[in-house]
């Protein structure tokens, strides 16, 4: 029920998926990179808890890293590399215990 892994790296994607749906309630591994994607990281983002690897790099985020991704505790791997990401890293995320 649901998409397990989704990799749309280089697919020069405008939009954001709705992480909050139930579509990506189960999602384990999401590859966004090198994308269009410009916009601030979504806090929704955290909803994705089962998500073990994230890889958002190569494209054009702004703003901070939110301090909810704390909520994914199952994260071991995440790539933000390459964006437009200001501000320090989240103390918050120092909770998880696998990156």
């Amino acid at each position: 029920e649901g998409l397990v892994g989704a990799i749309l790296a280089g697919q020069l994607l405008h939009w954001s998926p709705a992480f909050g749906s139930r579509s990506f309630a189960m999602m384990i591994d999401m590859d966004i990179s090198a994308n269009k994607q410009s916009e601030e990281l979504p806090a929704s983002l955290s909803k994705l808890q089962m998500l073990e690897y994230l890889n958002l790099s190569h494209n054009t985020f702004v703003g901070h890293i939110p301090e909810q991704l704390d909520h994914m505790l199952d994260l071991d791997t995440i790539d933000l590399s390459h964006n437009n990401l200001s501000g320090e890293i989240p103390k918050s995320l120092e909770k998880l215990q696998h990156i």
